[in-house]
């Protein structure tokens, strides 16, 4: 087996995974959000960034 046969195989199979995982997730008018919250009537009473990548709101109807 040659060097591309090799590279091209390595990487659908290294793909397969990845695309079974993004057809797991919901769509995403599916996931709340903030917005959609506050349309509902809900209040933000605290935010919070816990010093990472994530913003936590802690909400209140």
């Amino acid at each position: 087996m040659n060097m591309l046969a090799r590279t091209i195989l390595s990487v659908a199979i290294a793909a397969l995974p990845s695309a079974a995982f993004a057809q797991a997730q919901p769509p995403a008018q599916d996931k709340p959000t903030v917005a959609g919250y506050l349309q509902q009537g809900y209040d933000i009473i605290h935010t919070d960034t816990n010093n990472g990548q994530f913003i936590f709101f802690v909400l209140k109807k």
